[in-house]
């Protein structure tokens, strides 16, 4: 089996288990814990396992706001996606790229015929924030900005991001440019696979040489407080993203490893410039000191196995595997819990497979989780592998061809034979019409009633009826008659 093919069975089993994701409960706080959380400013917000897609604290996910910059994560996603991992390939700067720049963007001052490496445009878009660079990157990664936008879109429904709408690659404020604190969320689980993210992400400077039409360098450096030293800094934190605008005030993301587990906080909708890092911290320490991750394979799971269905050929069974912890709150062990399965009858590859675990109180009967089941990535791949190939068609194109000029020929020979019978049809029509005329012509003028001395006389119908193909009849009884000269 192919490296590529690999990769492709396994990216499918991990996106069927993403899209599962979207419907993941949340687990509600404790009521003592009501006073810390309403120290959050951030009108929206949500931290998510991005392990597992188990959703620890949420506040308004599903309400829509404008993300501002934090618009940039899909777009350096999908840049990353189409360079290839070749940051040198060298880009030039077109006019309607920084036409499209709004008023009053964060910008690098790019003019038109400037030429640039990606890695330079990349950075410029993470850690400076600008406009410029982000609009640059989506015309190289899609040929227009109107196709990079539509790409954007394509993958946020992909996601199942169906709470989001992009209308540039910038995050610059349109009303028509909206997302939700889950959606989000979703969208930066999706980006930390994708190579070379995490990299980014985490980057604090980047000097960008001068270019052809600049004679110094340009320093950028990062605005997260929780990845730089000091006082906000928080231990384990991979990287983040911030935003502003007038209309979304501030908008923050962060990625965090924290018990084992990569963690995604995003916020939406902060009134103040400083609160965003902090309320991001403070989630963070909230999940740290009220949830703990409890392994799933300290109990015995008698998860079932899944019928295999593929090139319409059922191959069989396969067992299904889940996330190795989970988190559960404080004071909690798998003896709280009981669960309950959900498992389709067959797994198709590469399609959608809503099978999931459920986490649920054993006192209060209340869901405390969902997490996804999947299937084993290594049994899979040793089946596909060796899966019978499709049934493939002998038939070629010139194979087509001649049963298309068969079908002509055949066409043409019953047009021809219908043509042929409708001919003949209307001469004999003719001929008998003619015949009739002839043998009227020889009757005369005045017809006498036949008489018993002549009772073998032949009727004027019977002689119609017996006339030869000339139209000329056998006349008996009746005596000529000659024409009219």
């Amino acid at each position: 089996m192919s490296r590529r093919f690999s990769f492709a069975v396994r990216a499918g089993a991990l996106f069927s288990a993403l899209a599962l994701c979207l419907h993941l409960a949340g687990l509600s706080p404790p009521a003592y814990a009501e006073e810390e959380l309403s120290q959050v400013y951030a009108n929206a917000y949500i931290v998510m396992d991005a392990d597992s897609g188990q959703v620890l604290l949420s506040h308004n996910a599903d309400e829509r706001h404008f993300p501002a910059s934090i618009t940039k994560i899909m777009t350096l996603a999908l840049a990353l996606e189409a360079c290839l991992d070749d940051y040198m390939t060298e880009v030039t700067v077109s006019d309607a790229a920084i036409a499209a720049v709004g008023p009053g963007s964060s910008m690098i001052s790019l003019r038109p015929g400037e030429v640039l490496r990606v890695s330079d445009l990349l950075y410029a878009t993470m850690l400076a924030s600008a406009n410029d660079a982000a609009n640059v990157l989506g015309e190289y990664a899609a040929g227009s900005l109107e196709d990079f936008v539509q790409r954007m879109n394509n993958q946020a429904q992909a996601l199942g991001m169906t709470d989001t709408h992009f209308v540039n690659p910038s995050g610059y404020h349109d009303d028509a440019h909206y997302t939700t604190a889950r959606d989000f969320a979703l969208l930066i689980q999706w980006a930390l696979t994708v190579p070379g993210f995490q990299e980014l992400l985490g980057a604090l400077e980047y000097t960008m040489p001068a270019t052809n039409l600049t004679a110094y360098p340009r320093h950028f450096t990062t605005d997260n407080s929780l990845l730089l030293p000091g006082g906000m800094h928080y231990e384990g934190t991979i990287g983040g993203k911030s935003g502003w605008t007038p209309e979304a005030n501030y908008t923050m993301t962060e990625v965090v490893q924290q018990d084992g587990h990569t963690l995604i906080v995003v916020v939406l909708d902060c009134p103040r410039r400083g609160e965003r890092c902090a309320d991001c911290a403070r989630l963070l320490r909230y999940c740290a000191e009220h949830f703990q991750p409890v392994a799933v394979e300290a109990v015995t799971l008698d998860l079932p196995e899944v019928k295999v269905w593929h090139n319409n050929r059922d191959l069989g069974p396969v067992p299904l595997v889940t996330v190795d912890s989970v988190f559960l709150p404080a004071g909690y062990t798998m003896e709280h819990v009981r669960l309950e399965t959900t498992v389709p009858h067959w797994y198709v590859p590469f399609d959608t497979f809503d099978a999931s675990v459920l986490l649920i109180d054993r006192a209060t009967g209340e869901t405390l989780c969902t997490f996804p089941l999947t299937p084993d990535p290594v049994r899979l791949e040793e089946m596909l592998a060796y899966a019978p190939e499709p049934e493939v068609s002998t038939w070629t194109k010139q194979d087509g061809m001649t049963a298309a000029a068969g079908c002509a020929i055949i066409a043409v020979l019953a047009m021809l034979l219908n043509w042929n019978a409708a001919f003949g049809d209307a001469v004999r029509r003719q001929a008998g019409q003619r015949a009739i005329l002839r043998l009227r012509a020889r009757l005369p003028a005045e017809e006498k009633e036949p008489s018993e001395e002549a009772p073998d006389a032949e009727p004027l119908e019977t002689a119609l009826l017996t006339a030869d193909a000339d139209g000329q009849p056998p006349l008996t009884g009746i005596p000529p008659r000659s024409r009219d000269t």
